[in-house]
């Protein structure tokens, strides 16, 4: 017998990807309407939204060690996020030739937490090693309009 405790409504259209971030207790979860959702496990409400695929999601990976959300597109795009912030950190175009020879697709990406790699699955693995994000350079972005600003003379900012 199936319980349901409660449903993620916040999708467009299909989902194609979950994964559930340990570190930030989160699920993200993404698909064909090319947005990944952020979820609470316990309300099942929407907490984020991260924008920036230009089209459908095909799979998602969480890497504890750094925090970090991969997620993968058709394009063979791969997106780097920061899961606490819930920022974009870096794109990597993995349907463009490199120096290394021609273009393969990518099928799958898998991370290994131990190690803080990222795998690219496609004729050959590619491992990636990852290092966690400065996150004091990335910038946040304000939630709503931002009404007023002050200026502190003593820190010069």
């Amino acid at each position: 017998k199936r319980v349901e405790v409660f449903r993620l409504e916040g999708h467009r259209l299909a989902v194609k990807a979950l994964v559930y971030c340990s570190a930030s207790k989160a699920i993200a979860s993404g698909g064909l309407d090319r947005d990944i959702l952020i979820w609470d496990p316990k309300t099942g409400g929407k907490m984020g939204r991260l924008i920036g695929h230009t089209c459908p999601v095909s799979d998602i990976q969480y890497l504890e060690a750094t925090d970090t959300i991969f997620s993968l597109d058709y394009k063979q795009a791969i997106l780097i996020w920061d899961a606490v912030k819930q920022v974009l950190i870096t794109r990597i175009n993995t349907n463009e030739a490199t120096v290394h020879g021609p273009a393969e697709p990518v099928a799958v990406i898998q991370t290994n937490l131990r190690r803080g790699h990222f795998v690219l699955f496609s004729k050959r693995p590619k491992i990636f090693k990852v290092t966690p994000p400065d996150r004091s350079s990335v910038a946040v972005l304000h939630r709503s309009r931002v009404v007023a600003t002050l200026y502190n003379h003593a820190f010069h900012q």
